[in-house]
């Protein structure tokens, strides 16, 4: 069960989703992507490697100056924490991604 911590948290996550201009997408739509799973502990993985939230910024930099139609795709578990999922997303935000995609959170 997700437990919010109030309305602020979820006005700042909605906020922050719309700024982002979230987009649709998957490995079938010819975009490349990168793979960001948050796990149930708050530990945060891309392509499957550890990486502090802090470095997720330059990460993502590193990535669209790579290829600048990079999707990034979150997953994470039903019982993450919100503030992990916030902070990947403002991490993103700052590297300036454009397009991003949050699965619906799994009980993983």
């Amino acid at each position: 069960m997700v437990k919010w911590r109030g309305e602020f948290l979820v006005a700042s996550m909605v906020m922050l989703l719309l700024s982002l201009n979230l987009q649709a997408g998957n490995e079938n739509s010819g975009l490349p992507v990168v793979q960001i799973k948050i796990l149930k502990n708050g530990q945060v993985l891309i392509a499957e490697k550890p990486v502090k939230t802090g470095d997720i910024e330059q990460i993502a930099k590193d990535v669209l100056k790579a290829n600048p139609k990079a999707l990034f795709r979150i997953s994470r578990s039903i019982e993450t924490a919100q503030d992990v999922f916030l902070a990947v997303l403002n991490e993103l935000k700052k590297a300036d991604a454009k397009k991003v995609s949050v699965a619906v959170p799994t009980d993983e």
